[in-house]
């Protein structure tokens, strides 16, 4: 691969390929998702906003899960998640170590916070030299 830039563009359409084409697919469940391969929309949405938040972005939970779903997770949920089968719950009892590992979400919102304040006080206090020449 040419680079890191490079590399990561490519990264970044094959997530933008998975998102669409999970979002052209309703029907594929998230708990079928999680039985074959231990992620779903869920995890999906929590690694969009875990990486927002590692960048500085202040997002929501709900937005972040907006940009997987396409629409609010409430009205995914209601227009196309099924009820699970006891057969599918089993499955997913039976596979737990196959589950995506994920940070706890309400600190990730905290750390988001501190964050978002931090770079908020450098700005105030930094100089902006562009500004300077206009006024």
């Amino acid at each position: 691969m040419a680079d890191a830039a490079v590399k990561e563009k490519v990264e970044a359409f094959v997530y933008r390929k998975l998102r669409d084409h999970l979002q052209n697919n309703p029907s594929v469940q998230n708990i079928d998702l999680m039985n074959l391969a231990g992620f779903c929309r869920n995890c999906l949405s929590k690694w969009y906003y875990l990486g927002a938040s590692k960048l500085g972005v202040d997002i929501s939970y709900d937005d972040a899960c907006t940009t997987v779903y396409k629409v609010p997770y409430k009205e995914w949920k209601s227009l196309h998640q099924k009820e699970a089968t006891l057969e599918q719950l089993e499955q997913f009892k039976s596979k737990t170590e196959l589950h995506a590992k994920h940070p706890n979400m309400e600190e990730v919102a905290q750390e988001m916070k501190r964050n978002v304040e931090t770079r908020t006080q450098k700005v105030q206090g930094t100089s902006i030299p562009c500004l300077e020449t206009i006024i």
